[in-house]
């Protein structure tokens, strides 16, 4: 790229030998439709690391306002990247616990379920695709009010 740049830098007109005032135009010319394709390849590159960029940002904005309801009281203090990923790290170990937790509390229930799947009916299929998201949701909603009362006694402990 710097070649071009001094290309187009270069004010002399100048023709070499054997170079008609075309051929000046013409060489000018290419150099700066090169110019033109390079500064279009750089903004597409640009344009592509900003949405990198702003894509990183909103996920660490995300992540700071996680960070600042999980510590009340200090709004206007951002999370250093280690301290951040340390306290990240720590919330997804206590969740898989809460989540084995809550599977274990759940056991029985989808035992009746499997148990409710597995009765004959004349139309099995459509049993099976009846309860399954029937039985989804229960689970999803059972695991939702669980964590929710998880997160209340931690806040209140």
């Amino acid at each position: 790229m710097s070649d071009i740049v001094e290309r187009l830098r270069d004010r002399d007109t100048t023709r070499r030998t054997g170079e008609s005032y075309a051929d000046v135009h013409d060489r000018r010319q290419a150099d700066r439709d090169e110019a033109a394709d390079e500064i279009t390849t750089l903004r597409a590159e640009v344009s592509e690391l900003n949405s990198m960029f702003d894509a990183q940002w909103n996920a660490d904005m995300a992540g700071v306002q996680m960070w600042r309801e999980a510590h009340p009281g200090i709004d206007m203090v951002l999370p250093d990247r280690k301290g951040f990923t340390a306290w990240i790290l720590a919330d997804i170990v206590v969740q898989r616990a809460e989540n084995e937790k809550l599977r274990a509390a759940l056991e029985p229930f989808a035992d009746m379920g499997k148990a409710m799947m597995g009765r004959k009916h004349p139309n099995e299929a459509v049993v099976q695709y009846a309860l399954a998201p029937t039985i989804k949701v229960f689970h999803l909603v059972a695991a939702h009010e669980a964590r929710a009362a998880i997160t209340q006694e931690k806040r209140e402990g």
